[in-house]
């Protein structure tokens, strides 16, 4: 005998519907944020662990670049800069900058383990295989000398008479870009020092009435010395002008076009220009 079977009040079987309802929502709700979270999760690791890692060298030329304060402390300067705001652009190469000595880079390039030399001229890197960039900045060596009453740009032009100052081994247009010590000696009333601080620093303390520095070097000079651009008197035309760009190896993990893309877009947002106003003389 079939046990009768009671019917639910209509109110009742709505309600337990509803709970049903509500609970399969909820269930399906959590697996969707799930599945959402467990994806951005896999979507931030993918793009981390996809990104190209780039190493930029560059030797050790302030205010390009230079090693931290402290010892672990990562790099400072322009270059370090630079590649700072071409991380943010993008994600899928991370540029790892470091510094080392000029002849070293050569010998990494060569073994394929530095990827960009960074703010170089083509010019000077012999037979390696690299690509240059475009421009990132248009520079020069410039004559300097102490800023005294009567002195006029015409003073950088009698070459003979004046007492000159610069770092060995350079190469100057003033010399022909002879950079023979003894040649130099000879041809020049000139002294030989190791460094372009030198350079600045035989001027401000009269020992030389002419010397021939980076207009970056000054700059940075200037800057960190706090001293005031009028206190030399500063060639307006360059001994030597030269363009400093990025140089990239051949068949490595970035191509120049890669390189020129990431160049023209710091460019056009203006953050290109802002580093290389810090780093640049004012008109002279």
């Amino acid at each position: 005998m079939k046990k009768k079977m009671r019917k639910l009040p209509l109110a009742l079987t709505r309600l337990r519907f509803t709970r049903g309802l509500t609970f399969f929502i909820f269930v399906f709700s959590l697996g969707l944020a799930t599945k959402g979270w467990t994806e951005s999760r896999s979507d931030l690791h993918s793009n981390k662990t996809e990104a190209k890692h780039v190493l930029v060298a560059s030797d050790d030329w302030p205010p390009l670049l230079t090693e931290g304060a402290h010892a672990g402390d990562a790099p400072i300067g322009f270059i370090a800069d630079f590649f700072k705001a071409a991380n943010a652009i993008q994600n899928s190469i991370v540029f790892d900058v470091v510094v080392m000595p000029f002849k070293r880079i050569q010998r990494e390039v060569a073994h394929g383990n530095v990827d960009v030399v960074a703010m170089k001229n083509i010019a000077w890197m012999g037979d390696l295989a690299l690509t240059s960039s475009e421009p990132v900045i248009h520079s020069g060596d410039v004559y300097i000398a102490l800023a005294e009453s009567g002195r006029t740009q015409t003073f950088f032009q009698e070459k003979s008479e004046r007492q000159w100052v610069g770092v060995n081994g350079y190469h100057y247009g003033f010399a022909n870009f002879n950079s023979d010590a003894e040649y130099l000696r000879k041809k020049f009333n000139i002294q030989l020092v190791t460094n372009n601080f030198s350079v600045i620093r035989m001027i401000l303390k009269g020992r030389a009435e002419v010397g021939v520095v980076p207009e970056t070097v000054l700059t940075h000079f200037m800057e960190t010395k706090g001293i005031k651009q009028d206190a030399f008197l500063i060639g307006k035309a360059y001994d030597s002008e030269y363009t400093l760009s990025h140089l990239v190896r051949k068949n490595g993990p970035i191509s120049v076009d890669q390189m020129n893309d990431i160049i023209r877009q710091l460019r056009v947002s203006g953050e290109l220009n802002a580093l290389v106003d810090k780093i640049t003389l004012k008109p002279r």
